[in-house]
């Protein structure tokens, strides 16, 4: 072999260890990439909790649910009429739709945007409170506006559907239960 060939077969070599090493170096970035986003959705999420487990989002989505139960069919008219005559329940209403409201148009605009998977957005917006933004603040947007945007109904209609409890029951194991041996 001589000097000529050794050196090509040198520099053959030195290129594959680059080339080894800069996968292995993109490969980590990956992972980091990965580990970063993983803890920022979680952050995330937890903030979300926060914010949804307060007791101040019970007293909004009780709001809710009783303004659609007083106010019946029409319910979203009606509470027009009455915060139009500047009515307290009303504009505590109003109130509430946008405590909820915001919830859930924060969390699908940061899935929008691509600051959250759809993993972590199932996990922020698949909660009790799903079946409310649906039933009752929906239909106020709408008497509100009736050319707003859909989008973020749509697609948590689209990808959730309605919130049931049962999908969170999970079987005690046999061997669990009171009783068993």
């Amino acid at each position: 072999m001589n000097v000529i060939d050794v050196v090509a077969l040198a520099t053959v070599v030195v290129a594959a260890l680059a080339a080894v090493a800069s996968f292995w170096a993109a490969s980590e970035t990956r992972k980091s990439a990965k580990a970063t986003q993983n803890a920022a959705e979680a952050g995330l999420v937890a903030a979300f909790f926060d914010q949804y487990f307060d007791p101040s989002m019970a007293e909004a989505l009780r709001i809710l649910a009783a303004l659609k139960i007083k106010g019946g069919e029409g319910f979203a008219a009606k509470w027009i009429d009455a915060l139009k005559n500047g009515d307290p329940d009303a504009n505590n209403a109003d109130a509430a739709r946008r405590k909820v409201k915001g919830f859930f148009h924060k969390a699908t605009r940061l899935h929008f945007a691509g600051v959250i998977r759809a993993t972590a957005l199932r996990e922020l917006v698949y909660v009790a409170g799903l079946n409310i933004y649906y039933d009752v603040i929906d239909p106020m947007e709408l008497a509100l506006n009736s050319s707003r945007s859909g989008r973020t109904v749509d697609l948590l209609k689209r990808e959730f559907g309605r919130y049931s409890e049962a999908e969170h029951v999970q079987p005690v194991p046999p061997s669990r239960r009171s009783g068993s041996a």
